[in-house]
């Protein structure tokens, strides 16, 4: 039998929010957390990514019709459209190289201050067929960057900022994160998502109450809100990285969320989360 590592793996937050932004703690700040440090988002920074996106579209600087080649001249295989990209119907792969990823430690590492090479955006599926794509969400980065000058900077002016989120970074000082640590007490250091073209589909790190005000501000459209999952009965995301995990739940055209944030504990957080958010809402059934 394996023995769970001790210190503090396993932990887990837990809020509900709703469009004021203001979370109600149901599980509060234990060690590592604390009110004032930072949490990694994940893919939920996808979310981040798409209504961005969605803005840059309703504003006419793009058009989800829009080829991203048209967009980013140096993609040059990139024939898909800023749609199927945002929908992970592009049939770009999960990662660039997957295989190689597979036997990476961290396959984030040589990607550091670089961009995308352009070999590696090749959809190797069929178009229109859905296969969830980092990739696809790092190159709808690029396209913001060619179509607004920074895809972070217009994300803080149209997306967060108007959510109230003031401590997102994708460059978190080291004493700010909240990490695990194993059991000779070792802080686990996390990928450097943020620091190299992958940002847009996971680098974002904030405090947990401002993950909870920028998911919270879902609340505010009954419509499944860019970047989510509509699943039977609810609207679900999340976001998985090397030792965090965030996730979020909301009964369908409900105004309150569920957000949750666990270290070290995998998939069962979102069955935390799933358990949690029945037993407040009941309408969520066991075969949600």
């Amino acid at each position: 039998m394996f023995r769970r590592p001790s210190s503090d793996s396993g932990t887990w937050i837990a809020a509900w929010v709703d469009r004021n932004g203001v979370p109600e703690m149901v599980r509060d700040h234990v060690p590592p957390y604390s009110p004032d440090h930072l949490v990694e988002w994940g893919s939920i920074t996808k979310a981040v990514t798409a209504t961005a996106v969605r803005t840059a579209i309703a504003k006419g600087v793009i058009s989800e019709h829009d080829e991203v080649l048209r967009v980013v001249p140096r993609l040059t295989e990139a024939r898909f459209s800023v749609l199927e990209l945002l929908e992970h119907r592009s049939g770009l792969p999960r990662m660039a190289r997957p295989v190689r990823t597979l036997f990476q430690r961290d396959p984030y590492a040589e990607l550091v201050e670089r961009r995308l090479d352009p070999k590696t955006v090749v959809p190797l599926l069929r178009q229109g067929d859905r296969l969830y794509s980092n990739l696809g969400y790092a190159v709808l980065g690029e396209v913001l960057d060619e179509a607004v000058g920074s895809w972070w900077a217009w994300a803080v002016e149209h997306v967060l900022r108007p959510a109230g989120v003031t401590t997102a970074t994708l460059e978190p000082r080291p004493a700010a994160r909240v990490l695990p640590r194993d059991r000779s007490g070792r802080t686990l250091d996390p990928w450097p998502v943020g620091a190299g073209p992958y940002a847009a589909a996971g680098g974002v790190w904030s405090t947990f109450d401002d993950l909870c005000r920028f998911l919270g501000s879902a609340a505010c459209e009954s419509a499944t809100p860019p970047g989510w999952q509509s699943v039977p009965g609810a609207d679900v995301i999340n976001g998985a990285t090397r030792h965090s995990r965030a996730c979020a739940i909301r009964r369908s055209g409900a105004t309150r969320v569920l957000v949750t944030h666990g270290l070290r504990l995998g998939t069962r957080l979102e069955r935390k989360t799933v358990e949690l958010a029945r037993a407040s809402c009941p309408r969520l059934s066991a075969d949600d």
